[in-house]
């Protein structure tokens, strides 16, 4: 077994400082919490003894990853949702300590023009993915819209982690990030057990998505395919597995599609076959796409970027679940459970689409709110009556839990 120095520079009182700042004001994951249920909140109360306590375990050899805490978030287009894996706090840190490593000088070597998933310090992500591909869309051409089959879950983890031992030189990080990226779901719950076997999660394959090394490794397992399409000379965006390509015209696109399952298959990764309404689509200058949950509709010169109205339909047949006593009791689930679950959702897709300059950002975000509303009263009414309900001012759903704009 290789053995590798202990990272003694890496995880220096003021770079586990410096993650901790990166991890405690981070948006996406600020209120999620681990397997153990500690809170950025609650860490912080004793931030110094708990990172003091970090870097003695890791420097000992004696750290250890805690499984994952699956939180189901929308997947724009269908009722399924993904999973996006919740680390403990104290795992984002350490995990961040080595990002943070990675990405000094780009020790990957995984930055190019390409790429917009996670290049940070250098404006790349979301927004400028939409941004990018809004500007190719105004020029009128054609579009090859397609995304990585199961791309996270599918990535060979043994080939892997032999690419990043010799990119890395043996250095002394190696076995630490690989049990980071060996790290798996919490399934105890029989309804997270459900979506990971819907989403064809399988333990010991591919990495899993919410850690805060998986979109720089992304990156990294894709280095070679956005240097084949650079070299190609392509109009391409990708952020993550997601994929857009801009072509003269409609046979230029197929020849992009061969030239992207084939440069995918040399990394045992391929993309859904051509089809008018799948995720490999063809698309006229007039006709819509979607590119990262977003619209690009309209014509030449006069393209808008729009939240779609599926994500509307989604999220309202997602909360609609939890709309009466019965169908949340036969979830076995608490009434501070569900109501926590209802919050989590209207942030999720807040979040979700709270990233581009879209038409109509500030439309859908009351469309949320009057929805959580709605499934909570829904909820309480069928449990008490809308009579007691009705009636209830302020001061009594404060009581109860439930913020004012429940």
């Amino acid at each position: 077994m290789q053995q590798h120095r202990r990272p003694l520079n890496i995880f220096s009182h003021s770079n586990l400082e410096i993650a901790w700042q990166d991890v405690s004001k981070g948006k996406r994951m600020s209120r999620s919490f681990g397997v153990d249920g500690q809170t950025i909140e609650s860490f912080a109360s004793h931030k110094d003894q708990n990172l003091r306590d970090i870097r003695s375990r890791v420097l000992a050899g004696t750290y250890k990853f805690s499984l994952l805490n699956a939180r189901p978030i929308p997947k724009p287009g269908s009722t399924k949702p993904r999973i996006i894996s919740v680390p403990t706090v104290e795992d984002r840190i350490v995990q961040r300590c080595i990002l943070n490593f990675l990405l000094k000088g780009d020790r990957l070597k995984v930055l190019n023009p390409i790429s917009h998933g996670f290049n940070r310090g250098v404006g790349r992500g979301v927004p400028s993915a939409v941004r990018e591909a809004k500007k190719y869309r105004k020029t009128g051409l054609w579009v090859l819209k397609t995304d990585i089959s199961s791309f996270f879950d599918k990535i060979n983890r043994d080939l892997l982690f032999q690419e990043i031992d010799k990119k890395l030189n043996k250095t002394s990080i190696f076995s630490l990030l690989k049990s980071a990226l060996d790290s798996e779901i919490n399934t105890e719950d029989p309804e997270i057990q459900d979506i990971v076997y819907q989403n064809g999660i399988v333990v010991g394959e591919g990495i899993r998505q919410g850690m805060p090394l998986s979109p720089l490794i992304s990156n990294f397992v894709l280095r070679r395919f956005d240097a084949a399409a650079q070299k190609r000379s392509l109009k391409i965006v990708r952020y993550a597995d997601d994929l857009i390509l801009f072509c003269k015209d409609e046979p230029a696109c197929k020849d992009a599609y061969l030239f992207v399952e084939a440069e995918l298959r040399k990394i045992r990764l391929g993309v859904p076959e051509l089809s008018v309404s799948g995720k490999s689509v063809i698309k006229s200058p007039e006709e819509s796409v979607e590119f990262l949950g977003f619209e690009l509709c309209g014509k030449k010169d006069r393209y808008a970027v729009r939240i779609p109205k599926e994500a509307y339909e989604t999220l309202s047949d997602r909360l609609s679940v939890y709309g009466t006593f019965q169908t949340a009791f036969e979830k076995k689930r608490t009434l501070s459970r569900v109501t926590q679950t209802i919050e989590n959702i209207v942030v999720g897709y807040e979040r979700s689409y709270d990233v581009a300059d879209s038409s109509n950002h500030a439309e859908f975000k009351n469309y949320a709110r009057s929805k959580k509303k709605a499934t909570v009263n829904s909820l309480l009414k069928s449990m008490f009556g809308a009579e007691v309900i009705n009636r209830l001012s302020a001061e009594h759903r404060e009581f109860l839990g439930f913020s004012s704009d429940q």
